[in-house]
């Protein structure tokens, strides 16, 4: 019962709470529903879009792949026919050389050098040098056999005596010879990875900054 204000009306009001609780429930539901089916559609909107995202990176990344395996085999290539022209001119007799006008780059390379065998003193041919590489400012040896010695010279002063058509100065750390190169691959953020026989001790890895360099070394 509700009375209406300055008035002698009194109106009476049936209200069914069953039903407007039912109703309300169903509201309820509906809302639910409406959201849930909301919340569906997006999440499936936003799989669609990172789907598509992925499918683009996907597409460039084999791009790019696919040029740096293409350079890779040129790499390769290059260093075969380095290597075999290398081979070729080693045979030249010493008449023949001395008919053909070469321009040498440095002056002065050993023939051999001498290193430390435990506390032997064993020459090293530089023919058979595979790579040197410092450690612990102590400069290491090792020959294409595996044979290791040790030398207290500088990198510096040992590269300014070595043939650079034969050794190429990978960094402050490692000398490599082109006959040891058994391989060029791929490495982190666009490097160069050189493995080499017999197997390198430590990782020689070519700076994408001397990459081209290297490159021009083996005439690309």
């Amino acid at each position: 019962m509700l009375q209406v204000q300055e008035s002698d009306w009194i109106v009476a009001v049936h209200l069914n709470k069953e039903v407007l609780q039912e109703q309300i429930n169903d509201l309820k539901t509906k809302i639910a529903y409406t959201f849930l089916t909301i919340s569906l559609l997006l999440l499936l909107f936003i799989l669609g879009v990172i789907r598509w995202l992925s499918s683009v990176y996907e597409h460039q990344l084999i791009k790019v792949n696919s040029k740096i395996e293409d350079d890779l085999n040129k790499l390769n290539t290059s260093l075969q026919k380095y290597q075999e022209n290398i081979s070729e001119f080693t045979k030249v007799s010493q008449k023949e050389i001395s008919d053909v006008t070469i321009t040498p780059q440095k002056g002065h390379e050993k023939k051999r050098i001498l290193t430390y065998l435990r506390n032997e003193l064993l020459p090293v041919n530089t023919e058979d040098i595979a790579y040197i590489f410092v450690e612990n400012t102590i400069t290491y040896f090792v020959q294409k056999n595996g044979q290791k010695s040790t030398s207290q010279e500088t990198l510096d002063n040992i590269y300014s005596h070595l043939d650079e058509k034969f050794f190429f100065r990978v960094n402050r750390q490692i000398i490599v010879c082109i006959y040891a190169i058994s391989k060029i691959i791929k490495y982190d953020n666009n490097k160069l990875k050189i493995e080499t026989t017999p197997n390198p001790e430590i990782d020689i890895i070519i700076e994408k900054n001397k990459a081209a360099t290297f490159k021009q070394w083996l005439d690309i």
